[in-house]
């Protein structure tokens, strides 16, 4: 069986079902350890509409992948990286809770593959623009145009350094991928997309297999070990889905 370790936000929330498809059609059997979620943190608390998650570094995912084995070494993807610019964290900081990700999955002998930060999507925003995409997704944050693209180039450099230092495979998005909205990739794309993300594994010719609309639903559906609705502390039991080849858990 093989352990796969996905680390993101809102990307990784809507490529999910496509994902987990994908992988169970080219490995067999997967025992999959996800953390994700629109506007997730890599580092803190975060909530968005009412539902708060964990930092990915302090969820519990990371119990269960020391605690766990797999009969191959595991396979891990960090992406996603740049939701905590706007909520006020310095690029130095984001790096550092990144550089911890990765090298706890180095130490679970784990072969990483980090994709970086949208670079050419996002840079060939107007400020207006920014602005307006800024107070649609992250309306907290009062940080400028400029001031975002000297973090975002910082960013987008330390990811690349990180991927060196655990001797992982660096994936930089294509601008072909997004279109009116920068920084989440068109639908139309996803498939050449994930293909693209998840085959920068050693040996991992990833088959992508589209999931029916009920079986999307389905994935979506699942719930995490923690999270918070409006306040109320919510846990659901993991495995949040065991089938015939393929066991998802997420945090």
């Amino acid at each position: 069986m093989q352990r796969v370790v996905l680390l993101g936000a809102s990307n990784l929330t809507y490529g999910f079902p496509l994902i987990v498809e994908s992988l169970h059609a080219t490995f067999g059997e997967v025992d999959l350890l996800a953390a994700h979620g629109h506007g997730r943190s890599y580092g803190n608390w975060n909530r968005v509409l009412g539902r708060g998650l964990p930092g990915i570094r302090a969820c519990g995912l990371w119990e269960q992948l020391s605690a766990g084995s797999s009969e191959r070494p595991p396979l891990g993807l960090i992406t996603d990286v740049g939701n905590d610019l706007l909520y006020g964290a310095e690029p130095a900081t984001i790096l550092g809770w990144v550089e911890e990700c990765a090298q706890r999955l180095c130490r679970a002998g784990a072969a990483v593959t980090i994709s970086g930060v949208p670079l050419e999507s996002v840079k060939r925003m107007s400020a207006p623009r920014y602005h307006a995409t800024r107070m649609c997704f992250f309306p907290g944050s009062g940080i400028g145009w400029p001031a975002m693209r000297r973090m975002i180039d910082e960013l987008d450099a330390g990811l690349r350094e990180i991927a060196l230092r655990c001797a992982g495979a660096f994936v930089a998005p294509q601008r072909e991928w997004y279109g009116v909205d920068p920084i989440h990739v068109a639908r139309r794309h996803r498939p050449g997309a994930w293909r693209q993300i998840l085959s920068a594994w050693p040996d991992a010719a990833v088959t992508i297999r589209r999931p029916t609309l009920v079986r999307a639903s389905s994935l979506w559906r699942l719930r995490p070990h923690e999270r918070q609705m409006f306040g109320r502390e919510q846990r659901a039991p993991q495995p949040a889905l065991v089938q015939p080849g393929l066991s998802v858990r997420l945090y």
